[in-house]
């Protein structure tokens, strides 16, 4: 009462439900707490995690990001390491896929599958980078699925070893295609076998371009037959410049 007037609970001590007229006596839920003769936010004496409280603690955490132990709310990842929601007793999910759920656990997924960045606790879901493929929740190197491959996807080939060209997803030999390449990728060959050079799309032998010459460029003859010496890119007979040489 106040000048001889009536007044509600809540008017005469924030957030009251029940009072006299000295001090509130109940607050209007358990989101607060009788302090002194008032009630107060649960989240001014035990933090913003803290949903329900007592005088004494809190009795409720805002979510499952934090579980409660002795009347404080803590963070799930300080009791268990990488863990995202939990109680005081379990962890019930990770923070990522980067770790699965084990044991009340959660662990790096290369722990259990190798070459692995996101997982389940029954597979993996991805490997590290394109040089592996998932086989039966595995990662394995591309060359297990796809002959000759180096970086692929679950379907198909995207890039081949050397030597090897690109092909609707496979990696056939450049040797098919083009003879004596070394190198090459679906429509023409970059490097030739010794003695080779290469001509428009294939390769071509250097004695073919260059007389006498045994190894050679598109532009030049490197080494030449015996009794030749090279010169200007070019083979010359030895005769030509020194007497009696063969």
């Amino acid at each position: 009462m106040s000048n001889g007037q009536c007044m509600t609970c809540s008017q005469a001590y924030s957030n009251c439900q029940t009072c006299n007229s000295s001090t509130c006596i109940t607050c209007v839920s358990n989101l607060y707490f009788l302090d002194t003769i008032n009630c107060s936010a649960c989240t001014t004496k035990y933090t913003s995690a803290c949903l329900y409280c007592t005088p004494t603690g809190c009795t409720q955490c805002i979510n499952t990001q934090y579980y409660l132990l002795n009347g404080t709310c803590n963070l799930c990842n300080t009791k268990y390491p990488n863990c995202q929601l939990c109680d005081n007793l379990t962890c019930s999910q990770c923070t990522s896929t980067l770790y699965y759920l084990e044991n009340n656990a959660c662990n790096i997924c290369t722990t259990k599958f190798s070459n692995c960045l996101y997982c389940t606790a029954s597979a993996c879901t991805q490997c590290v980078n394109t040089s592996y493929v998932i086989v039966s929740g595995n990662c394995q190197l591309c060359s297990a699925k796809y002959n000759n491959c180096t970086l692929c996807t679950s379907s198909l080939c995207t890039s081949c070893q050397s030597g090897y060209y690109l092909d609707a997803g496979a990696c056939p030999i450049c040797t098919n295609k083009f003879s004596n390449c070394l190198t090459c990728d679906i429509n023409s060959c970059a490097t030739c076998a010794t003695g080779y050079y290469v001509n428009n799309t294939g390769c071509n032998t250097c004695s073919s371009k260059y007389s006498n010459c045994l190894t050679c460029t598109t532009s030049a003859c490197l080494t030449c037959a015996v009794g030749y010496f090279v010169e200007n890119g070019t083979c010359n007979i030895c005769s030509s410049r020194f007497n009696f040489c063969t």
